[in-house]
């Protein structure tokens, strides 16, 4: 087969196997050859692999075939692997065990755990390549989530865990020598640990693997960056939110603390976190930071809703004038930043709500006409790369940016939420994920603003924008 025509050929293929469990079970020897065979041919083709692991994955769920498509897949795998130097050929070879262990039973397989993780283990702990790193911390989250048990029981010659291996590879990924695309996927990795194994690591273990992921968001600089390491937090506050604030807020860094650090990284990037059931544990967990009524997060300082700039008024603002006169904010406590961002939340998922089925969205909701405002809260305040031209300060009979909505959301609402929480069976088996998300912030509004919890009338009402208190008053008047 021909490079273009093994695509065809491969796509039939995976659209096959899912028609006949007991027909692709009889197939299965014919199947592993011809998968991985092109797998091994094309390694560089990303379309291609994307099909074989695919594949993989498929022939992995097939509870007749699984096994002997893996006893035959693993020595093929493993070998070409250890043996390549060509980190392509490394990567895609991960992702396919990624595969593998992402289709299989869990517990899986006898045999999985000692074939598989001493050979991962030795090429992350050399490779410097960040696919190779990206693909590897995949991997582990895999292997923890399918086989926690296995992982922590295993031991090497040397008498060192599984578990204190992938704590170690944690904190390599999330050294300051490390770049932070090649740590994208750390934060999944913990979050992971977090739900299979916190028996394992609870104590001074969980504290210096806090302490580790707080100390790089410290110096985190890109938003994907910062928002793929929250989720862990997310978690722990959502279980332990008292022990979780003693203990950032016993964390010191320099002239902050680690509370500091985490609430205010969190603030910024909130809406930058990806993932359906991970944005609901971000918003529920934030519901139990504000219901704690901790003076510590009462305390810190965040940035509210941007002061209007006269002199950038009605032009189109370029890097160096934005320089010159960067834009301004209000400066309002966590407590009605939580607040902010939560209505901001329960925005999004009415819009996006009403938007598949064709209606007007929140606007029409909140003011009963169809023709609200679209939400300028939280706007994103990232520049383009426009440069300097007279010219275009003529053009101030364009329409504010108010007035837009993002292609993205309305093309695909849900983009941010479906991309990879639907096989995760630890997100689908925990009750936030079922839990409708507006019911639970509208009862929690309601108790709060009813309770007048954190000086609510005078504190936060004051810091909320006409939009935010008409939303807040529609909510408390069901």
């Amino acid at each position: 087969l021909s490079e273009d025509s093994a695509h065809i050929a491969l796509d039939a293929l995976h659209a096959a196997l899912q028609v006949d469990q007991d027909v692709t079970a009889t197939l299965e020897p014919v199947i592993s050859q011809v998968a991985i065979a092109i797998w091994q041919r094309y390694p560089g083709d990303v379309l291609l692999t994307s099909i074989v692991i695919d594949i993989v994955e498929e022939m992995a769920r097939n509870k007749q075939a699984g096994e002997a498509f893996a006893q035959r897949a693993l020595p093929i795998i493993g070998s070409t692997i250890s043996q390549s130097s060509d980190s392509i050929v490394i990567s895609s070879g991960i992702d396919l065990l990624s595969g593998l262990i992402k289709g299989g039973p869990s517990p899986m397989p006898e045999g999985y755990t000692d074939a598989i993780f001493p050979l991962l283990m030795r090429i992350l702990s050399t490779s410097a390549d960040g696919e190779v790193l990206q693909s590897g911390q995949a991997c582990l989250k895999y292997f923890v989530q399918k086989d926690s048990e296995r992982i922590v029981q295993w031991r090497d010659d040397k008498g060192v865990s599984g578990l204190d291996h992938i704590i170690h590879f944690i904190a390599l990924m999330l050294s300051p020598d490390s770049s932070e695309s090649s740590a994208l996927f750390v934060g999944d990795l913990v979050a992971k640990l977090v739900q299979k194994c916190s028996s394992f690591i609870a104590g001074d273990v969980l504290a210096e693997l806090i302490r580790v992921v707080t100390t790089r968001l410290a110096t985190a600089h890109t938003s994907s960056f910062c928002s793929s390491l929250l989720p862990p937090y997310a978690l722990l506050i959502v279980r332990h939110p008292s022990e979780v604030v003693d203990l950032l807020d016993g964390m010191r860094f320099g002239d902050r603390t680690g509370l500091q650090i985490v609430l205010t990284t969190w603030f910024k990037n909130y809406l930058d976190v990806q993932g359906y059931y991970t944005r609901k544990v971000s918003a529920v967990a934030l519901t139990r930071l504000f219901a704690l009524g901790d003076p510590r997060i009462s305390a810190i300082v965040a940035q509210g809703d941007i002061v209007p700039n006269t002199a950038n008024s009605g032009k189109i603002v370029t890097r160096s004038m934005s320089r010159s006169n960067p834009d301004q904010y209000t400066q309002i406590p966590a407590q009605a930043k939580i607040v902010k961002l939560l209505l901001a939340e329960l925005d999004m998922d009415v819009e996006s709500t009403f938007a598949r089925q064709g209606a007007a969205g929140l606007g029409a909701v909140v003011d009963g006409s169809g023709q609200g405002n679209a939400s300028d809260d939280d706007d994103d305040d990232e520049e383009g790369d426009w440069e300097d031209d007279a010219d275009y300060d003529a053009l101030d009979g364009m329409a504010s940016a108010g007035k837009y909505a993002y292609l993205s959301d309305i093309v695909d609402d849900e983009g941010d939420f479906d991309d990879h929480d639907d096989d995760d069976e630890d997100a689908l088996n925990d009750p936030i994920y079922s839990q409708d998300l507006n019911e639970h912030l509208s009862m929690f509004f309601s108790q709060a603003v009813s309770a007048d919890h954190g000086s609510f009338s005078s504190a936060i009402e004051p810091t909320l924008t006409a939009k935010e208190r008409v939303t807040l008053q529609r909510l408390c008047a069901r």
